[in-house]
């Protein structure tokens, strides 16, 4: 899937279930199928598109929305009316929590206030993220998130190609993932309002849904990646080792062998000695673990980032006076992913993350014509060309 976030506690029963499908039998097995989720991520992410290039289309017409970056006259007076009636509510706490709550508050309301709005659709994003982190922590609901927001590629399963890419289970996780989607995220969205300047290019007074758009997709893009290295490189890789015992001999030729034999003890201890040997070609062959995480998203943002600005000056947020171009930071990440994913590192997913990097090109070179060309040709009434832009 997208950022894998392995498990390293004690294994539950469903993990347990989930190992003993990572190591199939090599006598008696079916190679996972991957067109089911192919299909299932060009549709979600065809959905996710055409959706937001008509709710983009609507909400350009309508003039809901004024300015490059599409504020609304009705914003302000919106958030002050919320934040007297949340200062009802906590009128209950002591006057210094509740001072202190209210400036909190107050200051989020204003971040969101003057973000643009691709910055908007990161918090919303993050929001979704957080509340899906909040559901692991509820021992009840542990079954069920394992089972639908984690992607296994040896499930079978499609949609969680999605609905793991906005699971976290540690808040380190959580936390990695949501800085540099909420930190990059104006950049992104600057991007796509100059080029929708560009000469042909159709008006667009909003870039929330559009990043929205972007996102997801990306996330199935990556996702998609890590799930076909795993069911056509490394599980093939697994079989041929698992298949191999200790004395070099195919499993299945010492299976025939077996059957032919008079059932004595000496066909027993050889029985016993080739399964020990099969043991211990499990337990060397690669694993194919579930993974889970909005990693392949951000690397996509990153990557997108680097192509659109690649003079960009970036810093650590522990060490500001410590600037460097993007170019060498993110430079650096593809390079270490792409050493992982070459001597099968396991902590990170590392294909999920080369392919979120090259989304973020793709969507450089040819997103936005892709993004233009559905508006035009959505339900409904399409957009205008922006005349300034052809003068």
């Amino acid at each position: 899937m997208n950022a894998a976030d392995q498990k390293t506690s004690r294994p539950s029963r469903e993990d347990e279930d989930l190992s003993k499908l990572a190591e199939p039998d090599p006598e008696n097995v079916q190679h996972p199928r991957v067109w089911p989720q192919i299909g299932t991520a060009v549709l979600l992410a065809g959905v996710f598109t055409y959706v937001a290039a008509a709710k983009t289309n609507q909400i350009t017409q309508d003039g809901e929305l004024v300015g490059a970056e599409g504020h609304t006259e009705w914003l302000s007076p919106k958030r002050v009316n919320q934040i007297q009636a949340f200062s009802k509510r906590i009128s209950f706490l002591p006057e210094a929590l509740r001072n202190a709550v209210s400036d909190l508050g107050a200051f989020m309301v204003y971040k969101y206030d003057v973000a643009s709005s691709g910055e908007r659709a990161a918090y919303w994003i993050t929001g979704i993220n957080i509340a899906v982190y909040v559901a692991w922590k509820f021992p009840g609901l542990r079954p069920f998130m394992r089972e639908h927001f984690r992607h296994y590629p040896l499930s079978g399963k499609s949609y969680t190609l999605l609905t793991a890419t906005f699971s976290h289970m540690s808040f380190t996780h959580l936390l990695f993932n949501s800085v540099p989607l909420i930190t990059f995220s104006r950049a992104v969205s600057d991007w796509m309002v100059e080029e929708q300047e560009h000469p042909g290019h159709l008006k667009q007074s909003n870039y929330a849904y559009q990043f929205f758009a972007f996102f997801v997709a990306a996330c199935l893009f990556s996702s998609l990646t890590s799930h076909l290295v795993a069911t056509r490189v490394v599980f093939p890789r697994m079989l041929r080792q698992m298949s191999q015992s200790a004395l070099g001999k195919p499993i299945t030729a010492q299976a025939s062998s077996l059957a032919s034999a008079t059932k004595t003890i000496a066909a027993a201890a050889a029985s016993t000695a080739a399964a020990a040997a099969s043991t211990k070609a499990v337990a060397a062959a690669p694993k194919i673990l579930p993974s889970l995480g909005a990693s392949g998203g951000v690397y996509a943002i990153l990557g997108l980032t680097t192509f659109a600005y690649p003079d960009l000056d970036i810093y650590f947020i522990f060490l500001p006076s410590f600037e460097f171009p993007i170019t060498y930071g993110f430079g650096t990440m593809v390079l270490f992913d792409v050493i992982g994913a070459l001597r099968g590192w396991r902590v990170f997913d590392h294909y999920a993350h080369l392919g979120g990097a090259a989304f973020g090109v793709i969507y450089g070179l040819c997103g936005v014509g892709i993004w233009n060309w559905t508006r035009r040709h959505v339900w409904g009434k399409g957009p205008e060309e922006d005349i300034r832009s052809t003068s």
